[in-house]
């Protein structure tokens, strides 16, 4: 049972046990021996008496830095099951890898606190709980001295938790390894190796190294290394070793009064590229690593495609490749992000390029060198201050016009992860796991505004069952569409008809950042943020078209509008074939739906289905979707000009918005169609405007090539559909909006059987009633596109029309806000 415990913390099989002692156990391989750097796979398990996981306590490492007392160990613990907890007592140790699994104190050390940057280690902003968290959080320091004081050199990191003697390790890791990013640390004449093990957690060890350079190697015609040597050890020759093919090139090594000194002239350097590492031997073929112990430098240029590094071991090595480019420093503020390259590189630099999956920005380059990215960016004609959340990493344009990625430097990387948060924007700059210098980008949410707990504290002050009706107003409209990702869709037409219809305000419009844009004449507010929770819990009217959060209760007085999003054609709530008949998936439900006032509607169709499937008998306006009433505007020509010149196509050529649904199995995915391969087959011009769903926009990236524009974090699905000639899509919504225009609807649904078949199910089969013709292929579909008339006069088109969109005329919303506007003045 202790096994199959562990085995689901740690997410695999563990190692069985051998039958070592402790003391044949810990004898370590030479420490600069030429495979001492590998890992020993049998280090776990031969440590009989190492401390092991324990069921129900979680140990996270978050982060581990080297300071010049020694390492910083960053993290937190929680117990329980699936509802963490914080523990009611917590301490962390040093063990010993020889000594009892106890905290006794031959074995053992209690780490003292050791005061961080906490701005990224408030564990309630990104662990799921409801309960408060703050207490399971540590930041310790272990000394150098520690292995001095244990008399061991192999220490393991373990937590003391609650009122139980029982010790645990660190059972997880942030992403992209914490510790396992970490450079050894040289402290003559020791090196401190942090090392992460699957079964025992984090692990440090001490060893010895033989072999030093003295000071910083000479370069000219040749390159000279002074060395420092130790423990008796008397090398004879040396070599650079290059492992992969067990190549040596030799060195010469000159032994003087004054000591030991390495030369190789810089023609005689390793010819091949690779990695190659720089070794010593004695008479008795005992083959020793070089190390590196002078912090004043990271690398050495030797030539234009050859440099010295120092391994994350610490060893010295030979590296015959292009240098990398290293950054040193990342500065962040309002209005700029500010990366500092490494002197021996920036002279290579043209340009870098933070790119994240849906914009794009280039730096400036300062005259002292440093790189400076402009935070405020255009998106689709519209000046936003940041560009939209996500990840991004760096890359550097070099002279020749070379992409290649931008690397950290040693001491940047041990500093990772940090944390920053200004006006516009909160920065957490990492490394990825191959080192590439990586920026998120986010909202500018305090600490105490994220997380489950936060969350929940925040909603009950405002709009929960504690909140003081005092807070309470007469007034204001609180909008949301696509929690916060665009404004737009049917909640966003209503902000002029509702004032037009004599609603008072403010008017609350929710963005997920400040990315999003918003009209002129509404107040902003952060999805999530303090100011967003009192924005809900006192305007009088809530308008969304998802679901408002599950913390959210309506106060007396509030009127709920639920517009959502599309007529259906996939099955929806108590409809999907997983949920019929689940009496907790009906009370869930009810629940939201419940706190509707008014339900929008496109048709008696869609009246029907939403009713079943939400569990809803409040009331329905059948009014048409606000979205749509640009599509079916007099002026839409004029529309379809500016949306087309915003989006960089010509106003004559023939555009297909392509506007598929996501997929379960892969949420970034645009859909099937092969967009390059479909443009083969047309004349040059048409042009696709690629629509991925809502879904898709935080986890995908854009399609990108010639005649292709990516559409997705285009705010306005209706402008998309007023400048376009053609609607390619499969089982989207979509497909009943865009019959209001009159124009063709195609399909491409070469997965129909497992989409709707065997997948969510439909309610309908398009296969009976499309007003378009259904493709499998690419052919298939330009054949359709080519013989496709401007207009649609058919009778199949028309009886589509009068069944899913007969209200769509362009004045659904005024007909919307001015039921909303009686309604209020009934309350």
């Amino acid at each position: 049972m202790f096994r199959d415990s562990v085995r689901k913390l740690l997410g695999k099989p563990l190692k069985r046990a051998t039958n070592e002692s402790p003391a044949s156990a810990q004898q370590p391989k030479a420490a600069d021996s030429v495979d001492a750097e590998k890992p020993d796979d049998s280090a776990s398990s031969s440590v009989m008496t190492a401390v092991r996981a324990r069921s129900g306590i979680r140990a996270d490492l978050r982060y581990a830095s080297w300071s010049s007392e020694g390492l910083v160990v960053s993290g937190w613990v929680t117990v329980g099951g699936k509802q963490r907890r914080a523990p009611q007592t917590l301490e962390l140790f040093a063990k010993s890898l020889t000594g009892e699994a106890t905290d006794h104190s031959d074995h053992c050390r209690r780490l003292e606190p050791f005061e961080p940057d906490s701005e990224h280690l408030e564990i309630n902003s990104f662990v799921r709980s409801k309960h408060d968290l703050s207490t399971a959080i540590f930041t310790v320091l272990l000394p150098f001295s520690t292995w001095n004081d244990l008399n061991s050199d192999d220490l393991q990191i373990v937590a003391r938790y609650g009122n139980s003697a029982e010790l645990t390790p660190l059972t997880h890791r942030y992403r992209w390894g914490s510790a396992g990013h970490l450079a050894a640390q040289i402290v003559k004449p020791q090196r401190y190796a942090p090392r992460w093990d699957n079964d025992l957690g984090l692990c440090v060890s001490r060893t010895r190294p033989t072999v030093f350079i003295s000071g910083m190697p000479d370069v000219d015609t040749r390159v000279n290394m002074k060395l420092e040597i130790s423990q008796g050890y008397e090398p004879t020759t040396a070599s650079f070793r290059q492992e992969s093919t067990d190549t040596d090139v030799p060195l010469d090594l000159v032994v003087t009064e004054q000591g030991v000194s390495l030369f190789v002239p810089v023609s005689a350097l390793p010819q091949s590229d690779g990695v190659w590492g720089i070794t010593v031997c004695d008479q008795s073929g005992r083959r020793r690593l070089v190390h590196w112990a002078d912090d004043r430098w990271d690398r050495l240029s030797i030539t234009s495609n050859t440099y010295l590094e120092q391994r994350s071991g610490g060893a010295l090595r030979l590296i015959r490749a292009e240098h990398p480019i290293i950054a040193e420093q990342v500065h962040f503020s309002d209005q700029q992000i500010v990366v500092a390259l490494g002197e021996d590189t920036s002279s290579q630099v043209d340009s870098l390029i933070l790119r994240g999956p849906r914009a794009e920005l280039e730096s400036k380059v300062a005259p002292d060198g440093q790189h400076t990215f402009d935070l405020a960016v255009s998106l689709w004609g519209q000046d936003v201050p940041v560009p939209p959340s996500g990840g991004y990493r760096v890359y550097a344009r070099t002279l020749s016009g070379k992409e290649v990625p931008t690397r950290l430097s040693r001491s940047l990387n041990a500093t990772t992860p940090q944390a920053a948060r200004t006006s516009f924007a909160a920065f957490r700059l990492e490394h990825s796991a191959d080192n590439q210098l990586y920026v998120d980008i986010s909202a500018p949410l305090t600490n105490d505004e994220k997380g489950l707990f936060n969350r929940r504290q925040l909603a009950a002050r405002f709009c929960g069952t504690h909140a003081s009706l005092s807070t309470m107003t007469t007034g204001g409209v609180f909008l949301e569409s696509w929690y916060g990702k665009t404004f737009s869709d049917n909640p966003a037409p209503l902000v002029s008809a509702l004032k037009d219809a004599g609603v008072a305000g403010p008017y609350h419009v929710v963005i997920a950042d400040w990315s999003v844009s918003f009209p002129e004449d509404v107040h902003p507010v952060i999805a999530g943020s303090e100011e967003y929770w009192m924005a809900l819990g006192t305007s009088r009217v809530v308008v969304f078209n998802t679901w408002l959060p599950s913390e959210f209760r309506k106060h007396p007085g509030q009127y709920v509008v639920q517009t959502w999003h599309g007529t259906p054609l996939k099955s929806l709530g108590m409809d999907v074939p997983h949920r019929r008949g689940s009496e907790s998936a009906e009370t869930n439900l009810s629940k939201g739906s419940a706190m509707w006032d008014l339900l929008v509607s496109q048709s008696s169709y869609a009246t029907e289905i939403f009713r079943r499937a939400y569990v809803y008998d409040g009331e329905v306006a059948e009014v048409g979707y606000p979205r749509n009433d640009a599509l079916c505007d007099a002026d839409s020509s004029d529309l379809r000009r500016v949306v087309r010149s915003r989006l960089g196509l010509p106003n004559n050529s023939k555009v297909i918005l392509y506007a598929p649904t996501w997929r379960q199995e892969d949420k970034g995915s645009v859909g099937p169609l092969d967009v390059p391969r479909l443009l083969e087959l047309l004349p040059n011009d048409y042009f696709v405007a690629v629509r991925g769903h809502s879904v898709t926009l935080r986890r995908g990236s854009n399609v990108t090539g010639e005649r292709i524009v990516d559409v997705t974090s285009y705010p306005e699905p209706s402008e998309l559909m007023a400048m376009s000639d053609i609607l390619v899509t499969d089982y989207s919504s979509i497909m009943f909006d865009f019959a209001a225009s009159n124009r063709p609807i195609l399909y491409y649904t070469p997965d129909l059987e497992e989409y709707v078949d065997h997948g969510r199910g439909a309610y309908f089969d398009l296969r009976d009633s499309a007003p378009g013709e259904l493709t499998t292929t690419p052919t298939e579909l330009a054949n359709a596109i080519r013989t496709s008339p401007a207009e649609v006069t058919s009778s199949v088109y028309r009886v589509w029309q009068q069944k899913y969109v007969p209200y769509d005329d362009g004045h659904a919303s005024e007909r919307l806000a001015r039921l909303i506007s009686e309604r209020l003045a009934e309350k």
